[in-house]
């Protein structure tokens, strides 16, 4: 019996829950592609936990928050067998081997899994794969704030927090007060709420917006003068925020992983927003908006 891993190490400060997270869901849908077993691990090492718990603490949450299966065998003595790509030669060692009565134990580096996702999306995007991680999520209820007798909208707006952040490349395309990020988003809540009052009569649903991010409330004063009905999730703890993301009707991404993880895991729960610049990693049931924010509004479509 084959069982297929990668590490669960986010080796802080170089990786936080997401990035280290979806690197194990790549390799839970290659598993299935090659009918193997997954060997889901904790997650370790995580970055971004400064203050809200301690390092360790926060790792664990994250792991059961997860609840990656067989994520609790000990494969510390086992003899692993390492690719560090997902190639011709993977492939016919699995075939060769999965029959066999004994455990192998295979890693995959993750530093491939990602490109993996995005060339083989097709291949499993109608398997449900994704939905199936998220039921296997572990969320107190309690802490559930949706009224989802409404439409939910949230945005993700991803900001530099000093001694927290070291990735300064423009990709992330980051938000600041008053800049082109700022107009972005704000275009694109004026555009929905305009578009979804107009459906009104026969949606028969309020809306809500929720902005998730981190720093000061007042970086986000421009969004208070918009009329509409709106929440902020400042510094929420992230597991919170990972799960509301996932649940909202409309995301509005950022080119970030803890966009992108819920954006992959709700597949069958909403639309995602994306701008025309966001990174090459494929999802299901998307939308994008040009740089400023303008869209097909065709697109927005509820029963």
């Amino acid at each position: 019996m084959i069982y297929l891993f990668t590490s669960g190490d986010g080796q802080c400060p170089a990786e936080g829950i997401c990035s280290v997270a979806q690197c194990q869901i790549h390799t839970f849908v290659l598993s299935k592609l090659l009918n193997v077993k997954f060997l889901g691990r904790d997650l370790i090492n995580l970055h971004h936990y400064q203050g809200i718990a301690t390092q360790e603490k926060f790792s664990k949450d994250a792991s059961n928050f997860f609840n990656f299966e067989l994520r609790e065998y000990d494969i510390s003595k086992k003899n692993i067998i390492k690719f560090d790509s997902i190639d011709d030669k993977l492939i016919n060692f699995v075939n060769s081997n999965k029959n066999k009565s004994e455990d192998i134990f295979v890693e995959i580096s993750r530093d491939c899994l990602q490109k993996f996702a995005d060339g083989n999306f097709d291949s499993f995007k109608d398997m449900g794969l994704h939905g199936k991680l998220f039921e296997r999520i572990k969320f107190d209820d309690s802490k559930y704030y949706f009224d989802d007798n409404k439409i939910n909208i949230s945005l993700h707006l991803r900001t530099f927090v000093q001694n927290l952040d070291f990735d300064l490349s423009p990709s992330r395309e980051r938000y600041s007060k008053g800049n082109a990020k700022e107009k972005y988003y704000i275009t694109l809540i004026k555009k929905l709420d305009n578009l979804l009052n107009k459906r009104g009569k026969t949606l028969f649903k309020d809306k809500e917006y929720h902005i998730f991010s981190r720093g000061n409330k007042e970086d986000f004063e421009a969004f208070t003068k918009l009329g509409v009905n709106i929440k902020f999730h400042i510094d929420e703890h992230p597991l919170s925020a990972l799960y509301h993301l996932t649940k909202s009707d409309i995301r509005i991404l950022s080119n970030s992983s803890f966009s992108y993880l819920p954006a992959l895991l709700g597949e069958n729960i909403g639309v995602s927003i994306i701008r025309s610049t966001f990174s090459p990693r494929r999802i299901n049931n998307y939308i994008v908006a040009d740089y400023d924010g303008n869209f097909d509004e065709s697109q927005i479509c509820f029963e």
